[in-house]
């Protein structure tokens, strides 16, 4: 049997750009704004693009684009698209039911949470056979 060790595997790898907008220091950000009111329309070009070029260059100022390399692992074959969609509805669920505590909402979760592990359990099943 031939299978290759976990460092032989090649996992994918991708450039992500981001901005850090929770470091945005929100007085500054309000001076650089204030800057903004006080702009001078009277050049050739459309107040739009002056207004959009000026809001650009104030987040770039703030919150600079940052480029990261990313290493993307491969979810497990039987993590299939449906399951990955009763995940996402599970977790509203859950956080209504943590919001509101109704009984109703309990219930909504307990019987998902069943049909999440029903739909895993099977998913496994149709792997191995």
């Amino acid at each position: 049997m031939n299978m290759s060790s976990p460092s032989t595997i090649i996992k994918p790898k991708r450039q992500i750009c981001f901005r850090n907008l929770k470091n945005i220091q929100p007085d500054t950000l309000t001076l650089d704004l204030q800057h903004l009111l006080s702009v001078n329309c009277s050049s050739t070009m459309d107040p739009v693009d002056i207004y959009n070029n000026t809001l650009k260059s104030i987040l770039d100022l703030h919150a600079p684009v940052k480029t990261r390399t990313v290493t993307f692992c491969r979810s497990a074959p039987w993590y299939t698209a449906e399951l990955r969609q009763l995940k996402a509805a599970g977790r509203a669920i859950e956080m209504r039911y943590k919001a509101t505590g109704l009984t109703v909402h309990k219930l909504a979760y307990r019987e998902h949470t069943k049909e999440y592990f029903e739909g895993t359990y099977r998913g496994t099943l149709t792997l191995l056979l």
